[in-house]
């Protein structure tokens, strides 16, 4: 979805609605911009209760749902993976 909006004099930009709702974003989310070369990229950050869910989700199905995650036993990567990718 291609979408166009103006900047104003305060450098303010409104996102279009079909977008807003697609990403179920509420006034008062906080987005995460990236400046990259010319292009400007604007995303959801991952919400940690959706984080903490798919966690849960992944522990049960894979039956390790008695032992924490820790560092270095891929849950980073799986997590960066699913909400970077």
């Amino acid at each position: 979805m291609v979408k166009y909006a103006t900047v104003t004099e305060k450098g303010q930009i409104t996102l279009p609605v079909e977008m807003r709702r697609a990403l179920k974003l509420e006034p008062g989310k906080k987005l995460s911009i990236t400046l990259e070369g010319q292009s400007i990229s604007i995303s959801k950050p991952a919400d940690i209760d959706e984080v903490r869910e798919l966690l849960r989700r992944q522990m049960a199905k894979r039956g390790t749902g008695k032992k924490p995650a820790r560092s270095g036993d891929g849950w980073t990567a799986h997590v960066r993976e699913a909400y970077d990718g």
